[in-house]
């Protein structure tokens, strides 16, 4: 084929062509570039939500756990107290049967305020707190322990009179603090006591 077209002609023919697909590429990038773009805003956006989600998913596990707590330090708190069961059940100390022993010895008129009764105790001096309806009764408990097989070395620590002066109030208004040391008589086992 013969060319018939001028050189500068022919020039301008082969740059328009070349500035065409020229075009195309750029046009072609841009949308390549354009779908990369919006591949990567898509993949953030996703991202995005889905750390939202797990921090609120994380944050309501928190406050579960935080809830849950309270529950946990019961579960603990409540094992402590069937170990401390058990070890009372395994050691087979008739508490029981000490506290009826002891309250044989109460003269009509007293009252047992606190007591701490312990195998760590027996032999060892120890107090006893009691309420009385009157001094006497006060004395009479004492001497009950101290005849007793159950308690050694017994003495009157204090006796004091809650009554206000001039009243003569009923009740129990004489507080009496004993020293006294058990003996071991005091945690055997009796059975049924009558």
């Amino acid at each position: 084929m013969i060319n018939l077209l001028p050189p500068e002609r022919s020039k301008q023919l082969n740059a328009a062509r070349q500035n065409t697909l020229l075009l195309r590429y750029v046009i072609g990038a841009l949308i390549v570039l354009g779908l990369v773009v919006a591949v990567h805003i898509a993949a953030f956006a996703l991202l995005k939500t889905s750390e939202m989600s797990n921090i609120a998913t994380s944050e309501a596990n928190e406050e579960e756990i935080s809830n849950l707590q309270a529950i946990r330090d019961q579960s603990e708190e409540y094992a402590k107290n069937l170990q401390t069961a058990k070890a009372i059940f395994d050691s087979k100390i008739p508490y029981a049967d000490a506290s009826v022993a002891l309250a044989k010895q109460l003269p009509e008129g007293t009252i047992i305020q606190s007591i701490a009764l312990s195998p760590d105790l027996i032999g060892e001096p120890t107090t006893l707190t009691a309420s009385a309806a009157s001094y006497e009764a006060g004395l009479l408990l004492r001497d009950r322990l101290d005849s007793s097989e159950i308690a050694e070395n017994v003495s009157i620590a204090s006796i004091n009179d809650g009554r206000a002066p001039g009243s003569e109030d009923g009740g129990y208004p004489f507080t009496i603090i004993l020293n006294l040391t058990y003996t071991d008589a005091l945690l055997q086992p009796r059975g049924n006591v009558e």
